[in-house]
């Protein structure tokens, strides 16, 4: 049997020179999709920036259309954690609101009258407040009245050391409630709100006036708010390597003076990669502007947001 040597095949030339040139394509190759790969993944880390940018201002945002009005305040100081200066924003949401009696309506009625020394107890006009669904109201929490932020009328104010403030703490605890009950001052609200807060005979205010019991508080809408806590956001004025959060703190109380730091209060991290944030009230406090710059994966994003602010007591 006679064996056939004529069998075709490659050289080892051959194999060489075919890798060599196959690794000469495959690099050309990458040369022409290398751009487009990294504008993608460039796309998609600036995508990621700004979806994390995005959702904190629409927490923030959230947050402020429940203010209560006139209660926003900025202040610089030194940061919680990271060292470095921040700039802190506070406010107070509203847990609730409603309609108060300003007058006595016939026999078993009962009207607001702040200026009883003995705990007192007034109607809520229209649906129940707070329903088991919404909310439920604590003795920590405290009626308002025609917040302006300044002055006597200032929800900040602690009602047992400044007792013509526009606060009365709660003794009403639970849910769907007819009426409230609120602490006691003995000295009352007269002369800590504008006009028109009361009505007289004379149009007039006396802190110790006996002419008209109930006193009558015609404000705007005879409109009442629930408050608990104050809410803080903190966040770096610069870059600083060693703070790249923004913080959100809560449950902390509600003080005079605005805090920059908050105890034993953990804060929730809205954003991280945080290379600074800028924030101003307008002159006429209206209009929050909020600027983030955010840093990661060496894409820097910076973020411009208006936000509204309900200021109308």
């Amino acid at each position: 049997m006679r064996r056939n040597f004529n069998q075709a095949g490659f050289t080892l030339i051959e194999l060489v020179i075919g890798m060599v040139i196959t690794a000469i394509i495959a690099g050309m190759v990458t040369l022409f999709a290398r751009w487009p790969v990294q504008a993608y993944l460039d796309s998609s880390h600036r995508a990621a920036l700004s979806d994390q940018a995005d959702t904190a201002l629409r927490r923030l945002a959230r947050d402020i259309r429940q203010a209560l009005p006139n209660s926003l305040r900025l202040k610089s100081g030194p940061c919680t954690v990271g060292g470095g200066t921040c700039t802190f924003l506070e406010f107070i949401p509203i847990k609730t609101a409603g309609r108060y009696r300003a007058s006595l309506g016939g026999s078993g009625t009962q009207a607001l009258d702040l200026e009883s020394s003995a705990n007192q107890t007034f109607d809520i006009l229209g649906p129940p407040l707070c329903p088991a669904s919404e909310c439920t109201l604590a003795r920590t929490d405290s009626l308002v009245l025609y917040n302006q932020g300044s002055g006597q009328s200032d929800a900040y104010l602690n009602p047992a050391s400044t007792p013509r403030a526009n606060r009365r703490l709660l003794r009403s605890t639970g849910n769907s409630l007819s009426s409230l009950q609120i602490t006691g001052s003995g000295q009352g609200l007269c002369k800590s709100l504008p006009t028109p807060y009361y009505d007289s005979a004379t149009d007039t205010c006396n802190a110790d006036d006996s002419s008209l019991s109930p006193h009558r508080y015609e404000l705007p809408g005879f409109r009442f708010y629930i408050i608990a806590d104050a809410i803080s956001y903190e966040c770096p004025q610069a870059a600083n390597a060693l703070r790249t959060s923004w913080l959100r703190y809560a449950a902390y109380g509600l003080n005079s003076s605005q805090p920059t730091s908050f105890g034993t209060a953990s804060p929730t991290v809205l954003s991280s990669g945080l290379e600074s944030c800028d924030l101003q009230l307008s002159d006429d406090q209206q209009l929050l502007i909020v600027s983030l710059t955010l840093k990661g994966d060496s894409e820097r994003l910076t973020l411009l947001q208006q936000i509204e602010v309900p200021n109308a007591p």
